[in-house]
């Protein structure tokens, strides 16, 4: 699983103040008077000189942290790989062996009673099998197998593809009553058996039914 990557938020304070010092006036006591009345002038107090303003108080802005580097996504083991890809083939198995056990059971009605080849609830429920038998050979080729589940997954294809022939090659045979075609189909079966059993031992399971 991926981590989420950490997001980096930078915050600056500016902060600034301007502070003025002044100190209060003082009056000056007047200068002597002159011995003449008349030549008296009004004397002005002069205004104290100020001190310089002190400048105003700044503070450095808080400088952002580097970004952290993001964690690199651990590489998946092998026991995640191999569970990951049981159970993408888990519903494709199990649609699989139930077109073959439903094909199954249906020929062996017709085999008691030929009639039933003509029987259009027998024609409908053989035609169900094939196209689930068909769609899981399909959805087979489209799942990759991680390198410890290759041989297993070989004989998944290679049993696929008997299944795939059958599905081809069965309704016609039966329509047209050709012996060398069912006996060519049946053999593609026994196969496709063999294939899945080999690869139900690869994958620690027991052989499925059909």
């Amino acid at each position: 699983m991926r981590k989420a990557f950490a997001l980096l938020i930078a915050v600056f304070f500016i902060l600034g103040g301007c502070v003025v010092n002044e100190k209060p006036q003082q009056e000056e006591k007047p200068a002597a008077v002159d011995r003449e009345p008349a030549a008296d002038k009004p004397v002005q107090a002069e205004e104290p000189a100020r001190e310089p303003e002190e400048p105003p108080a700044l503070e450095e802005p808080v400088v952002p942290e580097e970004p952290s580097a993001p964690e690199e996504p651990a590489a998946p083991d092998a026991d995640t790989e191999s569970l990951a890809y049981l159970t993408a083939i888990e519903p494709v198995l199990t649609q699989l062996s139930e077109g073959l056990l439903m094909f199954g059971q249906l020929n062996i009605e017709a085999s008691g009673d030929p009639s039933l080849l003509t029987d259009s609830r027998w024609v409908a429920e053989m035609a169900e099998s094939l196209l689930m038998m068909e769609g899981a050979s399909k959805e087979l080729k489209g799942i990759d197998a991680p390198p410890q589940m290759e041989e297993a997954h070989h004989y998944l294809l290679l049993a696929g593809e008997e299944i795939a022939y059958v599905v081809e090659n069965y309704p016609e045979a039966i329509d047209t009553m050709d012996i060398v075609g069912i006996e060519q189909c049946t053999e593609a079966l026994l196969n496709a058996g063999v294939y899945l059993d080999k690869a139900a031992v690869l994958l620690g399971g027991a052989p499925p039914s059909y």
